[in-house]
C-alpha cells in the first residue's frame, strides 16, 4: 500500500514539474509592422517621408534641372572670313588685308597695293620681300619704324594721306629705296628722319609737294639725284 502511495506521489511531482516548465517557457515577441517602412504610403503628409526611426525627411520644394550638355555634332565652329583674317598667303608671300598682292616681272618684284582701302594705320604685317608698296588715298597719319624692316623696298607711294610725321629710323633705313612719294599730306616741316638719311644712297625721286613745309631747301645737298616735287613750297 505504501509503495502505491509513493508511486502516486512521484507521479504528482513529475506532473507538477512538467506543468511549471510549460509556463516558464521563453516568450518570443512578434515583430509588429512598425519595424519596417509601411507598404502603403497613403499616410504620407505633404512633403515628408517616414523613415525607420530616423525621423521625417523633408523633400526639396523645387528640383533644379541642369541644362543638357550639347553633343559634339550640335556645336557649330565659327571660322573667320577673309575680311576678318589678319593676312593671306600668296604663294610664298604674306599679304596683309585688305591689300592685294602680286608679282610683276618675276618673283623678285613683289607689289603690295593698299591704295584706297580706308586705312588709318600702316598695313601690317608686311612681307620683307616687298619691293613696291602703294598706300596712297588713305587716312594714314604716321609712318612707323617697322617700315625699316623692308630692306628690299624700292618704291613707297604714300601720297594723299594725313601723314604728319615719320618715325625716326623708318624711311631712312631703306637702302634700296629709289622712289618716295609723300605728296599731299600734312607735313609742316621737312621730316627729321630724312634730314640725316645718308643711307638712302639709291633714292632718285622724292615728292613732298602739296604739304605746308617751309624749310626743305636746307637738306637738298644730302641727295645726288632728286626730282623734288617740293619746289613750290620753298621760300
Amino acid at each position: 500500500m505504501k509503495l502505491r502511495h509513493l508511486c502516486l506521489f512521484l507521479l504528482a511531482i513529475l506532473f507538477a514539474s512538467a506543468t511549471g516548465q510549460n509556463e516558464d517557457e521563453l516568450h518570443i515577441p512578434v515583430e509588429n509592422d512598425n519595424q519596417f517602412p509601411p507598404d502603403n504610403h497613403s499616410e504620407l503628409d505633404g512633403n515628408t517621408i517616414e523613415g525607420s526611426g530616423a525621423g521625417a525627411i523633408d523633400l526639396p520644394d523645387e528640383v533644379t534641372t541642369l541644362p543638357a550638355v550639347p553633343l559634339i555634332e550640335d556645336v557649330q565652329v565659327t571660322s573667320l572670313n577673309e575680311d576678318e583674317q589678319a593676312t593671306t598667303v600668296k604663294g610664298d608671300f604674306i599679304c596683309p588685308n585688305p591689300c592685294t598682292c602680286n608679282t610683276e616681272g618675276g618673283s623678285n618684284n613683289f607689289v603690295v597695293d593698299c591704295s584706297g582701302s580706308g586705312l588709318k594705320e600702316f598695313p601690317t604685317p608686311l612681307d620683307s620681300k616687298t619691293t613696291t608698296l602703294n598706300v596712297q588715298n588713305n587716312m594714314i597719319e604716321h609712318i612707323p619704324k617697322e617700315v625699316s624692316a623692308l630692306k628690299n623696298l624700292k618704291v613707297l607711294n604714300a601720297k594723299n594721306n594725313s601723314i604728319m610725321e615719320l618715325a625716326l629710323g623708318s624711311i631712312s633705313e631703306l637702302p634700296e629705296l629709289t622712289n618716295l612719294n609723300l605728296a599731299n599730306n600734312r607735313l609742316v616741316e621737312y621730316p627729321t628722319d630724312l634730314k640725316n638719311a645718308f643711307g638712302l644712297i639709291k633714292l632718285e625721286e622724292l615728292d613732298l609737294g602739296e604739304n605746308d613745309m617751309r624749310t626743305a631747301s636746307i637738306i637738298l645737298y644730302h641727295f645726288t639725284t632728286i626730282n623734288l616735287g617740293v619746289q613750290s613750297n620753298l621760300n
